[in-house]
Order: structure tokens, then sequence, then C-alpha cells
């Protein structure tokens, strides 16, 4: 799937406020804001699944994006709302993303992941490091958008959307000197290491980037890059520059401290001695669970209305199965996601080992339903019956049944050069008539 992302972004006197205690000077600090918006705006146009960026603001002269809407009301929400609107609109088969503008240290393969968790579902969020704002918020195709956003979104936004797993520069948003801290710590991009660079005094080159591999957190929590750190000290109270380069070092650890003597030579190396297939792919496993379901309805013990209905879950389950988690794999392999998972396995991998166990499955339903369980309701005197077997009457009583229950709620759509291909939703029945 393809996005739209959608970036608020403040006019400068009122944006980032509370930043201020990191540079006491206005035009610095309009600098400061500026650059952190550009290296929003660079990682998410440079993110894979990322088709335009959108900028929303009451400024245009003061933004750059693929595409600038002018707010007319005033408030974050309300200029979301106007944008996604827009993005619906203008490119109504592409989802909607509402990225916030203030992420120096997002990189663009954090924003392609969660892009691809969000195509999976209807509407998904990424909570902020502290757990109780929100960052991204995400509509598929078809989906509204409703943004909630302010102080404590994270609670309104998982009330009608799934939490997104996210890397840390995704959810290190800035906005006090503090928050500024952690995300020079985890390492911030070109511009707004050119502005704090400038502020201090000395070459931007001096302020490395630091790309820790990319942690996916869930849950709230300050973040902690590994290997090379770039610590700066920013807070309101600072009068110069502090950087401290280099790799981090562990005090010695005694082993006597903690391990009985003699016990730490003697102790085996457990990464060697850990099968390397210990792990289960997370799709190969819910397919397993199904099985357990079709096995029930081949259980010749099992009440007879009990078989069909375990035959009906386990048809219903794998129609959403293959709409949400095998969907979700093929858009990551046709964004060339091809990130090995635990278990060893790629995406294109996971998909050819689905189909081929998928379709042993689908023979064993189709069997289990013709050959045991439509003889045993034959001979219960429930019948399945084709429309040319029924008799006059039969056919006269379905089709006033169709007239007064099911036409008055059918939706006609028309599609013709002059009328674009609609949009189906899913868990609905559509009839094409040609």
């Amino acid at each position: 799937m393809r996005w739209t992302v959608l970036i608020p972004a403040k006019s400068l006197p009122e944006a980032k406020s509370r930043l201020l205690g990191a540079t006491a000077d206005p035009k610095a600090h309009a600098r400061l804001v500026l650059a952190i918006r550009a290296d929003t705006i660079a990682a998410a146009r440079s993110a894979a699944g990322v088709a335009r960026v959108v900028v929303v603001t009451d400024r245009p002269a003061v933004v750059e994006g693929d595409h600038v809407v002018v707010q007319s009301q005033p408030g974050l929400n309300a200029a979301l709302r106007e944008g996604a609107e827009h993005a619906s609109t203008r490119w109504p088969d592409d989802g909607v993303a509402a990225l916030v503008g203030d992420l120096p240290a997002l990189r663009p393969e954090e924003l392609a992941a969660a892009l691809a968790l969000a195509a999976e579902r209807p509407r998904g969020y990424v909570p902020d490091t502290q757990g109780t704002g929100t960052t991204l918020l995400t509509a598929i195709a078809g989906e509204a958008l409703r943004p909630a956003f302010g102080a404590g979104s994270a609670a309104r936004h998982a009330r009608s959307a799934a939490e997104l797993a996210a890397g840390t520069g995704l959810r290190s948003d800035v906005d006090t000197a503090a928050d500024l801290d952690a995300a020079v710590a985890v390492g911030v991009g070109a511009a707004t290491r050119a502005a704090l660079a400038e502020r201090a005094g000395m070459p931007s080159s001096t302020l490395t980037r630091h790309n820790p591999p990319m942690s996916v957190q869930r849950t709230s929590g300050a973040p902690q890059p590994a290997s090379t750190v770039a610590a700066t000290s920013y807070g309101a109270a600072s009068t110069a520059l502090s950087i401290k380069q280099g790799p981090l070092v562990e005090p010695p650890i005694d082993p006597s401290d903690s391990v009985p003597e003699g016990d730490l030579d003697e102790a085996p190396d457990l990464a060697t001695d850990l099968p390397p297939d210990r792990f289960s792919n997370r799709e190969l496993s819910w397919l397993s669970y199904n099985a357990r379901v079709l096995a029930q309805a081949e259980d010749p013990n099992q009440p007879l209305l009990e078989r069909c209905k375990f035959l009906a879950i386990f048809a219903s389950n794998l129609d959403e199965f293959y709409m949400v988690r095998v969907a979700g794999l093929k858009r990551r392999a046709d964004m060339g996601l091809q990130v090995t998972s635990a278990d060893g396995l790629s995406p294109r991998e996971v998909l050819a080992t689905l189909a081929e166990r998928t379709r042993d499955l689908a023979k064993r339903h189709a069997r289990v339903f013709r050959d045991e369980v439509t003889p045993l309701l034959e001979a219960e005197g429930i019948h399945i019956r084709r429309w040319e077997a029924l008799d006059d009457e039969e056919k006269s009583r379905l089709a006033d049944y169709f007239r007064s229950k099911v036409f008055p709620v059918l939706t006609p759509l028309a599609v013709d050069p002059g009328h674009p291909f609609p949009y189906i939703s899913g868990l609905s029945l559509n009839l094409a008539v040609l």
C-alpha cells in the first residue's frame, strides 16, 4: 500500500515554545524548529511506501513539502482532518498517515516498517517514548483518520486503533530541552545537527549522527541506543556544548561476586547450545492452530452441528488470516522489505510455505464437508439444494424473500470509464453483474 503522509507545521512564533529553554535566542530557536521539521520531512520522503508528503500549515511560505495544504480552521486536529480529507479526495486508493513534525531522530526504515504494519489493520498509532502522546496515526484507504492529538492522545487513539511497534527514532518527539537531549543521544538528522552545532560555534561534522540498530518498542521507556554514542547536553541551564564520543565501556565484573568459584569455567556457552530451529514462525504457527480447529470438525465423536460450526470457524479464520496477515506479508515482499524473522524465513519464503500448507488444509476441509458432514445432514433431513433442484413453490417463496428482504438493502455501484472502480470493503458480499 502507498501512503500519503501528513505533517502539521505551526507558524514559527508559536512553534515549539517549550523548546525555548534549549536556546534563548529567538532566531536560533526558529532555525532549530525549521531544522527539526526539515529532518522529519526528509526522513518521511525517503521511507519506502511513502508516495508523497503533505504539509498542513497556516503559513505556507515557511514550509517545504511535496504538497502544501493551508488550514482554514485553527487547531492541530482540525488541520489534520482537512489534510486527510484533501488526501482521501485526491488519492483515494492510498492510505493516510499523520506524522508529527518534531522527530529529528526519525530514520526512513523505521517509518517504512511501521507503515507496513499499519497496512494490515484499518487504523493504527505509534505512542511516544513516554507512552502518553502519539507520533504517528494511520488509516488505510476508505477509513477515516479521526485524529485526537493533544495531552494523553495515546489513550484516546488506542480506543479505535491498533498500537504499532516502532523504532526509537519514530517515538522520540521533541517538545522540551530534555527531549532534545534524548533525540541527540539516538542520533539526529543533518539539518538539526547543523543548527545545534551553529549554536555551539563548531562545525556540524563534530556532532556525528549515531545510527544504532533499530530497536522496536511497544511500551514506554527511555530510548537505549547501543554502540557509539554522541551524547550532548542542551538543557536550559547549559552554557556550552559538551560532546562525548567513544564506545560504551562496562565496568569490570568480578566473577566471585555472583558466581561460585569454578562454575564460570564449566558453564556451557548457551548461545551455541541452542538449536537453530528453536523459533516458530508466527504465521505458520497460526496456521497450525487453525489446523487444530479443522481437526475438531474431522472428529466423528463431535455432535454433527458442532462439526458444522468448526468447519465454518475454520473457513472464517482462514479468510481473515489471508485478508490481514498474508496481505501484510505480500505488501512487505512487494516493498522489498525482505528482512528475515527470528526463525530465519523471509516474507517470500513464508508465503510459499503458507500456500503449500493452506492447499492441503483446504482439501481436508472440502473432503470433510462433502464426504462426511453433508451425508450426515441429509440423514437428519437437512438438505443443501441448487436452485434448479427446487420446485416451483420453493422458488416462488425464495423469490418473494429476495424482493422483500434482500433487494432493498443492495447498493448498486456503476463501473465504467466515467466512474473509477469503487472501494470494496472487507467482510462484505459483493456481486459483479457484467
